[in-house]
């Protein structure tokens, strides 16, 4: 492989590579601007010329000369797996995003526009105005005047468990013993009036409860029950800014993926995960919550491809990170959004 920048790694060039099959092994000569990779597989490196010749792998590198230091011994085989299919048909999309004019850092939507495009869907630049917070604020501590009676919560949890204190569900309601079983009661059997009162004084604090090993289970039937406009309104408000957050914590990701039944307002899910692909990609927790988004009936196919398109577009780096890998995988083995791509391309 020639024309390659002198700081380039056989770790930055490897990824690229394995998407077309095993690499034995990578040898750089930067002196000389190129390198040397040998596939296990000589159908593999048969492919990855094909697909990568005179084309830009490196953003902002310019093309590349692919030749072979031996040559191959007969033709390529006519079968292949979907897997390396799929690797082929993403190398040739981020090719043809890479010869495109260069977009400004600001303009990176305009390039998953691009990729949108080339899977098949429409997709007009959006321009996300939350502001993604990177600190989880702390739930306010009770006032001297407030304390929780564990007797008083068991009391009301058994009355609600068996019925006798339903018709006072609005009463207790306005009482400040309130723990989370109970709350999940009170949100169960109440009028909408009176869930929105209670969400009123409980969403500045959603993402916070949201992550604690109790409070978390309360928060999500919250979720689950908020049936008015306005109530779901307030969740996705508040919730919005601490989705990041709340995709990388152990806790935190079933309270975003508690919102997905909502519809069409579910899309602040996935315009946090576009904008913050890379960070959340590469967490223990915020990958596998994505693959499970991804995975979930609420989810739409352009849904899939937003996210899709950016994967691709970050790509390289989600591909050297142990959790990225699970995003890039699911995106090679899983996804049917791929078939478009040569439906796309044979219509063209």
């Amino acid at each position: 492989v020639g024309h390659i920048p002198t700081q380039t790694s056989p770790v930055i060039l490897q990824p690229i590579f394995e998407a077309f099959g095993k690499v034995e092994s990578i040898r750089i000569l930067s002196q000389k601007n190129c390198a040397f990779i040998n596939f296990v597989r000589q159908e593999d490196a048969v492919r990855a010329r094909k697909m990568i010749q005179n084309k830009e792998i490196l953003p902002g590198t310019g093309p590349i000369r692919v030749g072979f230091a031996r040559e191959p011994e007969e033709e390529e085989p006519l079968g292949r797996s979907r897997h390396q299919e799929n690797a082929a048909r993403m190398a040739g999309i981020l090719a043809e995003v890479n010869n495109r004019p260069k977009y400004t850092d600001n303009d990176s939507a305009l390039e998953r526009q691009l990729i949108m495009q080339q899977l098949g869907y429409s997709q007009s630049p959006h321009v996300n105005e939350i502001q993604y917070s990177s600190i989880m604020p702390t739930v306010p501590e009770f006032g001297a005047d407030r304390q929780v009676r564990p007797l008083r919560l068991r009391e009301i949890k058994k009355g609600l468990d068996n019925g006798t204190l339903i018709p006072e569900i609005e009463a207790i309601a306005q009482e400040y013993y309130i723990g989370n079983t109970v709350v999940q009661k009170i949100f169960e059997y109440c009028c909408q009036d009176t869930k929105l009162v209670l969400l009123q004084r409980i969403a500045p604090y959603l993402a916070p409860i949201g992550i604690h090993k109790n409070g978390t289970w309360a928060i999500q039937k919250i979720i689950e029950l908020a049936h008015t406009e306005e109530q779901v309104d307030l969740i996705c408000h508040h919730l919005s800014p601490f989705v990041p957050l709340l995709l990388l914590d152990s806790i935190g990701n079933y309270v975003i993926q508690q919102c997905l039944p909502m519809g069409s307002r579910n899309q602040f899910i996935f315009e946090a995960i576009v904008e913050n692909c890379i960070m959340i990609g590469q967490g223990r927790f915020g990958s596998r919550s994505i693959r499970a988004i991804l995975a979930s009936s609420f989810v739409t196919k352009k849904q899939q491809a937003y996210i899709a398109s950016s994967i691709i577009q970050h790509s390289m780096l989600l591909s050297v990170n142990p959790n990225g890998c699970i995003l890039i995988n699911w995106l090679l083995d899983n996804l049917q959004l791929l078939d478009q791509v040569s439906h796309v391309h044979s219509h063209s």
